[in-house]
């Protein structure tokens, strides 16, 4: 396994630093247009869609799809129920490309996937919202001997066969079997997109016991003493009858474990129901929140086919917090609870941050003003009027009569995520991606970013530079697992050599990273940046 760098220099920041510490040390940040939106959380459904407040008596809402999502369905059919108290709910559990046919020919209301949709799928008028991920456990009965933890290539070594003795994985001398699932399972075509499975054909060998429905149940009972499967985690956390192993010691209860499955809610656009859309503003907003009128049309998001493996075999094992130590395999801090519930709205924009503006101020006492720019750079109209609308909006800050002295006291600063956000025009942000970031390409799959070593230095090379960095992911679906929210883009920093960015990435994406500074022409040294790919 690899793990791939990005060296950054802090000279890279030359225009990005005018006008961001402009905007960040003026007396009002403006109210940003809806459309100028450039990181907006992208919303699910096309146009202005009205959601349904109440329905009709004999309303049935149809729910059907992937067995993966079981529970999920279930949930979310009493909440419906509960909301709806006049209707009623047909559900089922098959296949998802089933379903998805259903759907398209009226016989279905909604559509539970475990996978994106194919751009052929999409192009027939159906739109999925996904809502937040599942993991997938590996699992063995509670009599098998075996309690160790895994690696990735030793999980897809025992997947296709090319491990027929526990002994070799640290076991005892008996025979593997890999109780393997339906070929059309969401749950095993979601596993083909890690690197540990790529280089070799997806597929088991001599040692599978394929079981013959997409069912847990059928998983556990067939797997024994000797036996070794696969399932989303919700279906089998806190049960006796089974047994989850660790993947680099890590399980599934660890934001960092490895596997887990793209999971969506799936209308058809071209004719929806009111049932449908009335599910959906469930989903969407929450059981609070369900008599939102009206959906925003969301960005146009890349048609990726649900089957095709990732190109690159990146890397691997976890963290060590030297930024000049070896890269080890995680080892796990926390032990919180899976979270099921569903993606909600969520803030576009994080920059407008009061530890940003304090730096760029104090950069800004002890320097001498910038250089001026060349007619070309899309950056001169920022530097000598900001891009701001004519509506003054004061900043958040804190009430000073508030405030105290006392040790433990806790203030708050609300920030607005429209008001006090900085607007980049589309030609600043495309040079900033093109000409001013470090860049790498995210294919789908589990990623690590930490930094390695080197820093932001001031001009000062008798201080060791400070290792932070902005990170700017856009260009494909993405979740930050820190949030647990799916977006099409966003922000976010690292901070410190033991800081770490977990991504879960279902579409390609492009990862830029870049410093700020009012005036980096004597800012020397560089930080290189670990991507790591599960």
């Amino acid at each position: 396994m690899a793990i791939q760098f990005l060296r950054l220099a802090p000279p890279q920041a030359v225009f990005v630093a005018r006008a961001v510490a402009l905007a960040l040390t003026t007396a009002a940040i403006a109210a940003i247009a809806a459309d100028r939106l450039l990181a907006e959380a992208p919303a699910p459904l096309p146009g202005a869609v009205s959601i349904p407040t109440e329905l009709p008596a004999e309303t049935v809402l149809r729910l059907d799809g992937s067995s993966s999502m079981a529970i999920a369905n279930a949930d979310w059919r009493d909440r419906f129920l509960e909301r709806f108290p006049n209707a009623s709910v047909e559900l089922g559990a098959s296949r998802t490309d089933t379903a998805l046919r259903a759907l398209i020919e009226g016989d279905l209301d909604i559509v539970a996937a475990g996978r994106p949709l194919s751009a052929a799928e999409r192009s027939q008028g159906l739109v999925e919202l996904p809502i937040e991920r599942e993991k997938i456990a590996i699992i063995v009965g509670p009599d098998n001997p075996f309690d160790g933890s895994l690696s990735f290539d030793q999980f897809a070594r025992l997947f296709r066969g090319e491990i027929g003795s526990w002994a070799e994985v640290g076991g005892t001398s008996a025979p593997v079997r890999v109780v393997d699932r339906p070929a059309h399972s969401d749950t095993r075509m979601a596993l083909r997109r890690y690197a540990a499975f790529e280089g070799a054909a997806f597929g088991t060998g001599s040692t599978a016991d394929p079981v013959e429905d997409d069912d847990t149940e059928a998983v556990i009972d067939a797997l024994g003493a000797d036996g070794i499967g696969y399932a989303v985690a919700s279906q089998v956390l806190g049960r006796s009858d089974v047994r989850i192993l660790a993947m680099h010691g890590t399980l599934p209860e660890d934001p960092r474990y490895p596997y887990s499955q793209h999971r969506a809610y799936v209308y058809n656009a071209a004719n929806p129901t009111p049932a449908s859309l009335a599910f959906l503003g469930l989903v969407l907003n929450g059981p609070a929140q369900a008599d939102v009128q009206a959906l925003a049309p969301p960005e146009t998001a890349p048609e990726t086919a649900p089957e095709t493996p990732s190109p690159a075999a990146i890397a691997t094992p976890i963290l060590s917090p030297a930024p000049a130590a070896p890269e080890a395999a995680p080892v796990p801090q926390a032990n919180p609870a899976i979270d099921t519930a569903p993606v909600r709205r969520f803030p576009w924009w994080l920059l407008g941050i009061p530890a940003v503006g304090g730096l760029l101020w104090w950069l800004l006492k002890g320097k001498r003003p910038p250089v001026a720019s060349p007619t070309a750079d899309p950056w001169a109209d920022a530097v000598k009027a900001p891009r701001l609308s004519p509506k003054i909006v004061e900043p958040a800050r804190l009430n000073p009569k508030a405030v105290v002295s006392r040790p433990g006291a806790i203030q708050t600063v609300t920030v607005h995520s429209r008001h006090n956000a900085v607007l980049l025009s589309g030609d600043q942000m495309q040079y900033l991606q093109d000409q001013v970031a470090a860049t790498y390409s995210l294919d789908p799959g589990s990623y690590i970013l930490r930094i390695r070593a080197g820093g932001f230095n001031y001009g000062d090379n008798t201080q060791p530079g400070e290792p932070w960095v902005l990170l700017w992911i856009y260009g494909g679906q993405v979740s930050n697992l820190k949030t647990g929210v799916w977006v099409n883009s966003t922000w976010s920093t690292l901070n410190g050599y033991g800081d770490t960015l977990s991504l879960e990435v279902d579409e390609p994406a492009q990862l830029c990273a870049f410093f700020m500074d009012t005036f980096p022409e004597n800012n020397t040294n560089a930080l290189t940046l670990s991507v790591i790919r599960l």
